[in-house]
């Protein structure tokens, strides 16, 4: 009995006892239990409203993303249709442009010819006889018109082409020359120039542009 009483280990008791007396469960009140409930609740409202939140705002946004949807598939009919018209207005505005360009030129291209047909002759006459300086001979085809007032004109426009000597000249009056023209040859080179051709072509350029049919819709410039 003695070594039996005088075995225990009253350390090791006194700690387990006191681990023991750790580990029993507290014990609340009520006003502690209903304090917890209370935090517990408003937790869980917390949790509740802000999960509410997010998802009242994600349904709100696919709400949004549908209605512009739909608002944008109404509307491209009619973004079409003004595109479609703006086109047609563009068209029209270049179509009244080309023609009336046409209607000037038609117009104001025969006066020039006739206002300043004969400065371009001898502008173009005295570059012909720059051009002829060294050669022997120059024969010059001109509108009888302008053949019988060339020698009026002749000194002034040898003088141009710098050389007073100059090739010998010889003026061919051509009934099949206007005007405004003159065709010439000389020593190794040939010339024509029709000033009354150049505005024709010009003129066919702005009749061809003002006939030709609208450009079909997205083949513009600013589609390509």
């Amino acid at each position: 009995m003695a070594h039996l009483l005088f075995a225990r280990d009253f350390d090791a008791e006194i700690d387990e006892e006191r681990r023991l007396a750790a580990c029993v469960a507290p014990v609340h009140g009520p006003d502690e239990l209903a304090a917890a409930v209370e935090a517990a609740r408003q937790e869980g409202l917390a949790q509740g409203r802000a999960q509410g939140l997010e998802e009242g705002r994600a349904e709100m946004r696919a709400a949004l993303e549908a209605r512009r949807a739909d608002a944008l598939e109404q509307l491209l009919p009619e973004i079409a249709a003004l595109v479609a018209d703006r086109a047609a207005y563009r068209q029209g505005l270049e179509a009244e442009m080309v023609a009336y360009v046409r209607d000037v030129s038609e117009r104001v291209l025969p006066e020039i010819v006739h206002a300043l047909g004969r400065r371009r002759l001898d502008a173009e006459i005295a570059r012909i006889v720059r051009r002829a300086v060294g050669s022997p001979t120059l024969e010059i085809h001109l509108s009888p018109l302008v053949a019988d007032t060339f020698p009026d004109t002749f000194a002034d426009i040898l003088a141009a082409g710098g050389d007073h000597q100059g090739p010998a000249i010889r003026v061919v009056p051509d009934a099949a020359l206007e005007p405004s023209e003159v065709r010439a040859s000389w020593c190794n080179g040939r010339s024509r120039h029709s000033f009354p051709a150049l505005c024709r072509s010009i003129l066919a350029l702005v009749a061809d542009a003002a006939s030709a049919p609208p450009p079909e819709a997205g083949t513009g410039p600013e589609d390509a």
